[in-house]
This record gives C-alpha cells, sequence and structure tokens, in this order.
C-alpha cells in the first residue's frame, strides 16, 4: 500500500512540476536553458534546484521557517499541492543537492524532497 502511495505521488509530483514549468515560464525550456547534472539515481537533474513536498498538517509559517532555516530560494510554490521548487545557494551538482536533501529531509514537516528532474519529450 505504501508502495502505491509513493506511485503516486511521483506521478503527481511530476504532473505539477511539468505545470510549474509551463506556468513559470510560459513554455517548457529544453534542459540547455538550464545548468543540468546527470545522476545515476535521479537521471538528469537541474543542478540547483529541489522539490519539496510538505505535509497536509504543515502550516504556512512552518514552511517559511523551513525554509528560512535551510537557506533555500523559493523558485515558485503550488500551495494546493504542498509542493515548493527551491534553488540550493551554491549548489555545484549532485552532491551538494544530496547533502541538501538529507538535511532538509530530516524536518517533520517535509513528505519528500528531491531534485528537479529534467524531462525530456522524444
Amino acid at each position: 500500500m505504501k508502495t502505491n502511495r509513493i506511485l503516486v505521488a511521483s506521478v503527481s509530483a511530476v504532473l505539477v512540476l511539468t505545470a510549474l514549468a509551463v506556468w513559470s515560464y510560459g513554455r517548457p525550456k529544453s534542459s540547455s536553458s538550464f545548468s543540468t547534472v546527470t545522476d545515476p539515481q535521479f537521471g538528469t537533474v537541474i543542478r540547483d534546484q529541489l522539490i519539496i513536498v510538505f505535509r497536509s498538517s504543515t502550516t504556512p509559517a512552518q514552511v517559511n521557517d523551513l525554509l528560512t532555516a535551510a537557506h533555500v530560494d523559493v523558485i515558485k510554490s503550488v500551495p494546493e499541492v504542498r509542493m515548493w521548487a527551491v534553488r540550493v545557494p551554491g549548489s555545484t551538482g549532485i552532491k551538494d543537492l544530496k547533502r541538501a536533501m538529507e538535511l532538509i529531509g530530516r524536518y517533520p514537516q517535509v513528505e519528500s524532497v528531491q531534485p528537479n528532474q529534467v524531462a525530456t519529450l522524444d
């Protein structure tokens, strides 16, 4: 049952991220518009961006406090689905992102955190 929830959350996250990209930039951009890195676990990701999903019980004040404490910059948010796209200042690649993911993932208010993955349409 937990696997099904994770799969549904992952599919939902991809759909929301696509909507974020269209909403943010007017149209999807190619990965060449961003500095990307490739990781065996996550594939191609934007080198300094994470997607954070907060638990439904998290208040807006808690979200703001956590983002401030994590020293990340908000790129876009979709509070209706509890999702924030953030920039990790100073990140130069996957090691920096994984370190930030580990730190942010320790907060009990965080449901999931992952790199902002780049999807391509072939």
